[in-house]
């Protein structure tokens, strides 16, 4: 699982570097033209226009171009991989094998959520809200992820 959202993460953040200033902008989560890219970064852009909303002011811009995701969602990939890395060199915290991570997991997920709640509610626009709370709740996917990692191991090993 770290070594996809990692290689994800790579793709999504030096695939405009590869391509000339500006190749990518005005996305909008409606299929922006790509058909000059190659099928990778076809790919991953595809993926950026059926999961997130691409809008231009709420990406990253890298070498004038948009980030196939935008900066929450990022955000987020960005903190479930922190998340693992940190729950891999933490084999020695006895609640990941039971609901309390799971719950853990989840109330750090609804962080990310209640922002976006009051971002709709009260019509704010904090960019750096999105991209805390967003990792945030990447820990708490990792938690989540690292749950049942260790719950179907012991399973395997019992």
């Amino acid at each position: 699982m770290f070594a996809v959202l990692s290689f994800m993460a790579i793709l999504i953040m030096t695939i405009p570097l590869l391509y000339p200033y500006g190749s990518f902008i005005g996305l909008g989560g409606m299929g922006g033209d790509t058909s000059f890219a190659d099928p990778i970064s076809r790919a991953i852009y595809g993926l950026g226009d059926l999961f997130c909303h691409q809008e231009e002011a709420r990406s990253f811009i890298i070498n004038g171009s948009q980030t196939a995701f935008c900066k929450r969602d990022i955000s987020i990939l960005f903190g479930t991989i922190l998340g693992l890395v940190f729950l891999s060199f933490r084999r020695s915290i006895v609640f990941l094998h039971d609901r309390r991570a799971l719950i853990l997991g989840a109330i750090l997920l609804l962080i990310t959520f209640a922002e976006w709640g009051a971002e709709h509610i009260f019509s704010v626009d904090v960019e750096p809200a999105r991209i805390i709370t967003g990792i945030i709740s990447g820990i708490g996917a990792a938690l989540i992820i690292q749950y049942f990692v260790v719950r179907e191991y012991r399973a395997v090993m019992a």
